[in-house]
C-alpha cells in the first residue's frame, strides 16, 4: 500500500461529478461533503459554468470556499464577487467563432453577466436553461465578439464535429486560447491558461494550500489540467478514459454515488 500525502482541499467539477446524470444532487453528496469538512479537509468546485450558475450547489454543499467559474477562467467568492478573472484576446476570440461557425457548430458566448447563443431553438439551450436558472440574454450574429468575453462554447449534437474544432483551434490558436471538451456536445474556449489546472492553483494558494495537499476529482477532457496539477488526481468511473489513466482512484459512475465513494477512498488515507 502506498501512502497518500495529506489532503487539505478536495476541487470537484460540477456536471458529470458532483451531480448525477438528471443533474440532481444526491444526498449521498451533500454527506460526503460534510464528512470532508468533518475530517479537516476544505472543499470547493470549479465549473465550466458561469458564475450566476452555481448559488444552488454552493448553497445546498455550505461552500465558505472561493470557487471556481469558466474552467477557472473566473475566481469568486461564493457570494459571486470577483477575485480575478481572464477574458479572451478579442482577435482570437474572432476567429474562433469564425472557425465555429464553418464547421456548422452553434456558438455561445459568455462574459460575466450574459449568456449569448447563434439560436434560440438551438440544439442544447433549453437543457442548459434548465440546468443553470435561467435563459440566454439574446443572439449574438455579429463577427465581433462582446467586451470582456469570458468563454465561448461551440455547441453541436455531433460530437465528431467538436472534436474537430478541438483540434483546429489547438493547432491555429493554441498560444492565446485553451479549448477542450467539457461533455460530448460542448467545447470549452477560454484564454490560454485559464483552464482548471490554473484554477486549482490559484484556489490552493489562496487558501494556503500547497498543491501536493490537494486533490481533485472530474469526468471530462477539460478536467485533465486540474487532475495533472493535483496531488491526489481522481476520476470518476464515466469519466474519459484518458482522464482515468492518470487517476489514483477511479471511482463509481456519477448515477452510482461514485463522488461520495471517490471521498470515502480518500479518507482511508491509502491508494491500493
Amino acid at each position: 500500500m502506498t501512502s497518500r500525502p495529506s489532503i487539505k482541499l478536495l476541487i470537484s467539477d460540477v456536471d458529470g461529478t458532483l451531480l448525477t446524470p438528471d443533474k440532481r444532487l444526491a444526498a449521498g453528496t451533500i454527506s460526503a461533503v460534510e464528512r470532508l469538512r468533518a475530517a479537516g479537509i476544505r472543499f470547493t468546485i470549479i465549473s465550466g459554468r458561469s458564475a450566476d450558475g452555481l448559488p444552488p450547489l454552493i448553497s445546498a454543499l455550505g461552500i465558505s470556499e472561493p470557487v471556481g467559474a469558466f474552467n477557472g477562467a473566473q475566481i469568486v467568492w461564493p457570494n459571486l464577487s470577483t477575485l480575478e478573472y481572464h477574458t479572451l484576446p478579442p482577435p482570437a476570440a474572432r476567429q474562433a467563432m469564425g472557425l465555429l461557425r464553418q464547421a456548422g457548430v452553434d456558438v455561445w458566448l459568455h462574459d460575466f453577466s450574459h449568456w449569448y447563443v447563434s439560436d434560440l431553438a438551438g440544439a442544447f439551450v433549453a437543457r442548459e436553461s434548465a440546468t443553470v436558472g435561467h435563459g440566454p440574454h439574446g443572439v449574438w450574429s455579429g463577427a465581433a465578439p462582446p467586451a470582456d468575453l469570458i468563454k465561448i462554447t461551440g455547441v453541436s449534437d455531433e460530437p465528431a464535429k467538436l472534436i474537430a474544432c478541438e483540434a483546429a483551434l489547438q493547432s491555429a490558436l493554441g498560444g492565446e486560447l485553451s479549448a477542450s471538451r467539457s461533455q460530448p456536445h460542448y467545447l470549452d474556449i477560454t484564454q490560454f491558461g485559464a483552464d482548471k489546472g490554473h484554477g486549482l492553483r490559484r484556489l490552493a494558494a489562496i487558501m494556503g494550500i500547497e498543491l501536493r495537499q490537494t486533490a481533485a476529482i472530474g469526468d471530462g477532457f477539460n478536467d485533465m489540467p486540474m487532475l495533472s496539477a493535483a496531488g491526489v488526481p481522481l476520476a470518476m468511473g464515466n469519466g474519459a478514459a484518458e482522464l482515468r489513466k492518470i487517476a489514483r482512484h477511479v471511482a463509481a459512475s456519477n448515477g452510482e454515488d461514485g463522488f461520495a465513494g471517490a471521498v470515502d477512498w480518500l479518507l482511508a488515507g491509502t491508494a491500493g
